[in-house]
């Protein structure tokens, strides 16, 4: 973690209690725009508590705005988004595109 504990950077490393080595990422947005923990690592291993949630509920507090996961995770994401954008055959430049 980053030399002030209360402030975690993207990229800051973190071990579980199981020992999985996690990765500070930034979250997911929800359709209102606001952060969730989707994806984050501690909501499919609840017998572990986040270090940083506020309760069962999966929003983020606004203040700090991080989710742990791992390097696997990343990665999986980096290449679905990778390949979404491939599959666009549009840009949002030609009003051609618009509904």
């Amino acid at each position: 973690m980053s030399k002030d504990n209360d402030c975690i950077e993207y990229g800051d490393v973190h071990y579980a209690p199981d020992g999985t080595k996690l990765i500070a990422d930034s979250p997911c947005r929800d359709g209102a725009g606001c952060m969730v923990c989707d994806g984050c690592w501690y909501l499919k291993h609840d017998e572990f508590e986040c270090p940083r949630c506020r309760g069962p509920q999966s929003w983020i507090d606004y203040t700090w705005g991080v989710i742990w996961r791992t390097e696997e995770q990343i990665l999986e994401e980096t290449e679905y988004e990778r390949q979404r954008a491939a599959s666009h055959h549009w840009t949002d430049d030609d009003p051609t595109n618009y509904w």
